[in-house]
C-alpha cells in the first residue's frame, strides 16, 4: 500500500497509521473520508440540499394545484 502525506507536516505516513509518527497529527482513513454522509457544513452540500428541497416542494405544489 502506498504511503500518503501527512496533512500537517508533509512527511510520508502509512494510511493505516492512526497518527503521524513525526508530528502526531491524526490520519483520517479512506473510510472516514468517503463515508457518503452529507456534510451540511460544506456550502456546496448545504446549497444542494436546499435546491433539492425547493424542487420537491415546488413539485408538491404543482401537483396540488392541478387537482
Amino acid at each position: 500500500m502506498p504511503l500518503i502525506k501527512c496533512p500537517a507536516c508533509e512527511n510520508d505516513v502509512s494510511p493505516n497509521a492512526p497518527a503521524c509518527p513525526s508530528c502526531g497529527e491524526p490520519i483520517k482513513s479512506s473510510a472516514e473520508v468517503a463515508s457518503g454522509a452529507i456534510n451540511l457544513k460544506d456550502p456546496v452540500h448545504f446549497l444542494g440540499v436546499i435546491v433539492v428541497g425547493l424542487m420537491a416542494l415546488g413539485t408538491v405544489f404543482y401537483i396540488l394545484s392541478a387537482i
